[in-house]
């Protein structure tokens, strides 16, 4: 009787995929302000700092202010973020290339690019700004001091209304859009 000869086989090369996988509500919500102030195009670490800041829970929304060659807020975009009763979970694709804000809701998404495409237009320069939690105000100094956070007197320009308000509600997310 003859051995049978082994062959060597090679295992075939697995591809990982990702599938969406369960986040839950306040990362998603601080991730939604990082995409949301990355449109602006505000430098990584302050977006990093006001994303430590959502996720402490002292910062309650973020106020991306357009100013004109006068100083004066001419438009103003607020990303806020209402107090969650049941902070579940949605999925989200991590390994996508889409933002998670896109993958959350498209209407949300096109609506900040409108927003920061009407500032552009204008030629306005923007500066962004916060409104403190309760749990921000009842620490004012210890958030300030942690997120290196500062007040500001905006002058606001005569005239300046609401052009619209969108809400997400799984996340309880808001954006509204202010300008002259």
């Amino acid at each position: 009787m003859t051995a049978p000869t082994l062959t060597p086989t090679t295992t075939p090369k697995v591809t990982p995929r990702l599938a969406p996988t369960p986040m839950q509500i306040p990362v998603v919500r601080t991730y939604m302000v990082g995409d949301f102030m990355r449109a602006f195009g505000f430098p990584e670490e302050v977006i990093r700092t006001i994303q430590d800041g959502v996720a402490s829970g002292y910062i309650q929304a973020v106020v991306v202010k357009g100013k004109d060659y006068r100083g004066e807020v001419t438009a103003a975009t607020t990303f806020s973020l209402s107090e969650l009763t049941n902070p579940g979970t949605v999925m989200v694709d991590t390994s996508s290339a889409t933002s998670v804000t896109e993958q959350m809701s498209r209407r949300f998404a096109q609506s900040i690019l409108f927003c920061v495409d009407q500032m552009k237009r204008r030629g306005l320069a923007v500066k962004y700004g916060y409104q403190l939690s309760p749990l921000g105000q009842a620490n004012k100094g210890e958030a300030y001091s942690t997120l290196d956070l500062h007040d500001s007197d905006d002058r606001y320009a005569n005239g300046i209304r609401q052009v619209f308000r969108i809400t997400h509600a799984p996340t309880g997310s808001t954006l509204t859009h202010q300008s002259t």
